[in-house]
């Protein structure tokens, strides 16, 4: 495996620097966020510096999640602590902003066939937003604690786990078409490729849910 390039996440403060990382879909650009600097950067294959979406005075703390559109055109940047999502456009390069009214968020994640945005909290509150209609569908109590993960499937409907071990399935307008309580607490799903075809990994299958809990995964 040949390095493209590296990113030094190193934070100043005396904990290990928390990260995240995330491909544009068509894998030309890499957004990164750490709390070893201020803000999310923007990176080309070459790992050039594109641009930078700033953190947001005031929030206090690290970025819950980062996330490209099904496009690849806007990047979502969400913060702790804050109710503004910040959103990249790749080509304007310019920053706006949205601000949800939620109370400490927790989960966010696009779909992937439309521009809707789905983004829940430590409540178990969800929000539905349409980037491009402006339309949010907002739906309190769709789980009884935090939203932990969440992921889209092809049929464009929502799966999120919470810290209580419910897993609920809903479709765009929020409807909850089925839900289910684990036997275990997941931190993390996502559903697993269906294989690979060279070395590429191929379109997931949506029967096979793959989550992670106390560090082992589970399927």
């Amino acid at each position: 495996m040949k390095e493209l390039f590296s990113i030094s996440c190193r934070s100043s403060r005396d904990d290990d620097a928390h990260s995240l990382f995330s491909w544009n879909p068509q894998g030309n650009f890499l957004a990164v966020a750490s709390s070893g600097f201020s803000g999310t950067q923007i990176v080309d294959r070459q790992g050039e510096k594109i641009d930078e979406v700033p953190a947001i005075c005031g929030s206090g703390g690290d970025n819950v999640a980062i996330s490209w559109d099904s496009c690849g055109a806007n990047l979502a940047v969400l913060q702790e602590s804050n109710s503004v999502v910040s959103f990249w456009n790749e080509s304007s390069q310019e920053v706006t902003f949205f601000d949800t009214n939620l109370r400490d968020p927790s989960f966010m994640k696009w779909s992937k066939f439309e521009s809707i945005l789905a983004i829940g909290t430590l409540k178990g509150n969800l929000l539905l937003y349409n980037h491009v209609t402006k339309r949010r569908i907002p739906i309190m109590g769709k789980h009884p604690g935090k939203i932990v993960s969440g992921v889209w499937n092809s049929y464009n409907q929502l799966v999120l786990v919470s810290e209580d071990g419910s897993l609920t399935v809903s479709n765009v307008a929020g409807d909850t078409l089925n839900q289910v309580n684990l036997t275990k607490t997941l931190s993390e799903i996502s559903f697993v490729p269906c294989g690979k075809k060279g070395n590429e990994l191929q379109q997931a299958n949506d029967n096979i849910l793959c989550g992670i809990s106390d560090g082992a995964s589970l399927s």
